[in-house]
């Protein structure tokens, strides 16, 4: 049985050497699994010692994804198996579903503390786990097939593998958003978001690194040497390359245009909020007076709770004077 990732090195021009890490689990979209993860974790650690490694590239076998994200079916099998054994009411008894999430996010944690630059290319499918590969890295291409997404929502998970830091880090609530719809984004939105730094056609990978194997590495800033390759790749995408528009842009500027002109018009004036409880008042205890309603104060409490309020507040903190109940 062929291994799940492979690795191999490339000299340059200089003698120093490339790392490269190739997901090999195509029939599966490179699905994460935990023997994937026991391979790239120590490979990593290795290359990161050895002084004679410049950078490092991570990528995937297979046109359709980088990473469709975990290995699903061998955590719900694991679950099944669980849920029939003795140790069904033990949450932590499911020993390959804590191995497996144990293991997985402190591969991610040593990616994004990685002392050399780490290349990661994008291209089709990045979900959820894959994401999690890619988020750290110092360099993230994406392709004009690219599609990332934070899809474990529709499972009944959360955003994991690092996810409540990088969509905190995302464009007004576009976070919050993605998290929970798992919505789909192109390369642009990827970029847009933060979640990628260059889109580059896919077709010029091996020109990129060719462009890679003739640098001067060691000879200074490592990080710089490579951004500078894949700008130049950035600027070099063919006419006939398509990528498109940014919906994630396209909405997100609407929107806080509309917010803008609100909160234009609200400037220096009181903004009156009306908000309506259909909760109805607890029953004070046996033989004691009850106190006396503070409805100001709760439909303040309520109006303040208001997402439309909370976005006013959050992109013109200064322009909102007072909120007034009635």
């Amino acid at each position: 049985m062929s291994q799940p990732v492979l690795f191999e090195e490339l000299a340059t021009q200089n003698g120093r050497r490339i790392g490269v890490a190739t997901l090999a689990s195509e029939k599966t979209l490179n699905a994460l699994s935990l023997d994937m993860v026991h391979l790239l974790t120590p490979q990593l650690r290795q290359w990161a010692r050895d002084p004679e490694i410049a950078m490092v590239l991570l990528q995937a076998q297979g046109e359709k994804a980088f990473c469709a994200g975990g290995d699903l079916q061998k955590i719900y099998t694991s679950m099944r198996e669980h849920h029939a054994s003795p140790a069904r009411d033990d949450i932590r008894g499911n020993q390959y579903a804590a191995e497996f999430f144990e293991h997985e996010y402190r591969l991610d944690y040593e990616i994004h503390t990685y002392p050399k630059p780490i290349l990661c290319w994008g291209h089709g499918i990045v979900m959820g786990g894959g994401i999690g590969l890619m988020a750290g890295c110092s360099h993230r291409v994406v392709t004009e097939r690219s599609r990332l997404a934070m899809p474990e929502i529709t499972i009944g998970l959360y955003p994991d593998v690092g996810g409540s830091w990088f969509l905190s880090r995302t464009p007004g609530k576009l976070g919050a958003f993605l998290a929970l719809t798992g919505a789909l984004m192109n390369a642009e939105d990827a970029k847009f978001t933060g979640l990628a730094d260059y889109r580059v056609a896919h077709a010029d990978k091996q020109k990129v690194i060719d462009a890679l194997l003739l640098q001067n590495w060691g000879d200074g800033d490592d990080a710089a040497v490579l951004g500078r390759v894949l700008q130049q790749a950035e600027r070099d995408v063919a006419a006939d390359v398509t990528f498109a528009a940014s919906a994630l842009r396209d909405n997100f500027e609407k929107n806080r245009g509309w917010l803008e002109s609100s909160a234009q018009q609200a400037s220096g004036r009181k903004i009156t909020v009306v908000a309506v409880s259909q909760e109805a008042a607890p029953e004070p205890p046996a033989g004691t007076a009850p106190a006396p309603p503070d409805k100001k104060a709760e439909l303040r409490k309520q109006a303040m709770a208001d997402a439309g309020v909370q976005a006013m507040l959050e992109v013109f903190p200064a322009e909102i004077r007072d909120v007034e109940e009635i």
